[in-house]
């Protein structure tokens, strides 16, 4: 019979070869991870991003012209209706040029009425009246160049001898006489008897009647000489010229006869209608050089910008001020490239604004064919279904385009998602095994990841993947 102390040896023994069998199971079995089946919910996928207000038509409205901006008829944020006069240009010299080819035209419609219409009986009149009186003065002309002619070649008779030579001794006689008043003058005036005006008087007597002798002597040694050949050519050729100058008032006034009763004559109609288009063209031309000079609304909007101040020099064509047309509005937002493949045009989606507190519908309507490289996006342009009274261009607002309309898919904790990059994955509880298992993921939530495409409902995957790796033996705890 075994002792009592034998026996409790042998249960010790017994219990620490228990004891050392249970601790080496327990360090061979696998580690425990905590899984859990996704959860799987309706959810409805958007791609979100910031974007802004905009015109769906606006420009910069500006004048065809330079010059200096006299008046500006807006502010910023006023509503204006198409045709509203915006601002205007100095106009001055515009008015004056405007002015000027006004007067033109009329001047060129008078030239024209008066070159297009018949004489008038009383203008033939008078113009037949200076013809005649023309002809006669030539006739007359030339009658006296032959009664000269006729003169000088007869010369001189016995009488004109007579009379020349009594003219002559007269002379004579009043040149003796009046040179001995003249120095009986002079004597007086030493004497201190007579004035020196008076003394004056008589010299400049004197030296008349000398001149007046010396030409009767000359007329009467001409007329005793009798006419000298050059006097005779010259007299033939004023008659050859008396006689040309009749012809040619004769042809002058026949043809100026001619021209009057062959009024109006069409080519100088033409020319004056001619004239007259010009004109008027060169009016048409001022009225919208001056017209350009008001600036108008091109359609109804709003001035979201004004670049001049009244009184600053603009150049041709260099904006004025910036127009939004009426509240045709466009959202337009930057999305990152990535979700290019998710975005269709026609997609639904929420706007909303941090001023506000309701949101609106929008649509895509159009996907810019280009991505901005340097940023890795690309432009989205929406079309609100119904604009609110607040929206305004320039507003910052938030954009949730909808892609996906209330689909049921898995959904994993966002603890168990590992980020690469562009990867996205996480582990999955296979066989006593961990998987790395590389999922599409859509946009996070409350709950977790919605996974697009990787893991199904029935697999175990990994809550919290910290620490664990793939490839690793685990057990589901």
């Amino acid at each position: 019979m075994l002792k009592k102390e034998n026996v409790k040896r042998i249960y010790l023994a017994v219990a620490v070869l228990a004891l050392l069998s249970g601790l080496g199971w327990l360090r061979s079995r696998p580690p425990a991870v905590s899984v859990a089946h996704p959860k799987v919910q309706s959810v409805t996928q958007s791609v979100s991003a910031s974007g802004s207000v905009a015109g769906l038509d606006e420009s910069d409205v500006a004048a065809e012209l330079g010059g200096r901006l006299a008046h500006l008829r807006v502010h910023e944020g006023n509503r204006v209706a198409r045709g509203q006069l915006l601002a205007e240009l100095e106009t001055s010299l515009l008015k004056a040029q405007l002015a000027q080819a006004r007067a033109a035209v009329d001047t060129a419609r008078a030239q024209l009425t008066q070159t297009a219409r018949r004489p008038l009986a009383s203008e033939v009149e008078r113009a037949q009246a200076e013809v005649d009186q023309a002809q006669e003065v030539a006739e007359a002309q030339l009658e006296a160049a032959r009664h000269r002619l006729q003169e000088l070649q007869r010369g001189p008779t016995r009488e004109e001898l007579e009379q020349a030579r009594g003219q002559a001794l007269q002379a004579l006689a009043q040149r003796e006489q009046s040179k001995r008043e003249a120095a009986r003058l002079a004597g007086l005036y030493d004497q201190g008897y007579v004035t020196l005006q008076d003394l004056e008087r008589a010299r400049t007597q004197a030296r008349v009647s000398e001149n007046s002798y010396l030409t009767s002597y000359n007329r009467l040694r001409q007329q005793q000489v009798g006419t000298r050949p050059e006097v005779l050519q010259q007299a033939r050729a004023q008659v050859d010229q008396s006689q040309a100058s009749l012809q040619g008032a004769r042809a002058s006034g026949q043809a100026r006869m001619q021209n009057l009763r062959d009024q109006p004559r069409i080519e100088d109609v033409r020319l004056a209608e001619a004239r007259l288009r010009e004109a008027e063209l060169a009016l048409e031309v001022a009225r919208e050089r001056l017209e350009q000079a008001y600036i108008r609304a091109p359609y109804d909007g709003t001035v979201t910008k004004i670049f001049l101040k009244a009184g600053q020099s603009t150049g041709a064509n260099a904006p004025i001020l910036h127009l939004v047309r009426g509240s045709a509005y466009e959202i337009q937002v930057n999305v990152d490239e990535l979700n290019l493949g998710r975005l269709k045009v026609g997609q639904p989606a929420v706007v909303s604004s941090d001023a506000y507190p309701e949101t609106f519908q929008a649509r895509v309507r159009e996907l810019s064919p280009q991505v901005v490289s340097e940023r890795g996006t690309i432009l989205v342009r929406l079309d609100p279904l119904k604009a609110p009274p607040w929206l305004r261009p320039g507003l910052t607002v938030s954009v949730n385009i909808l892609f996906e309309m209330a689909k049921e898919r898995p959904i994993v904790p966002l603890t168990s998602v590992t980020v690469a990059g562009r990867r996205s994955t996480l582990l999955v509880l296979r066989d006593g095994q961990l998987e790395e298992r590389e999922v599409q993921l859509g946009a996070p939530g409350q709950d977790g990841f919605p996974v697009l495409s990787g893991v199904g409902r029935d697999d175990w995957v990994v809550v919290d993947r910290t620490n664990r790796l793939p490839g690793q033996k685990a057990r589901a705890r």
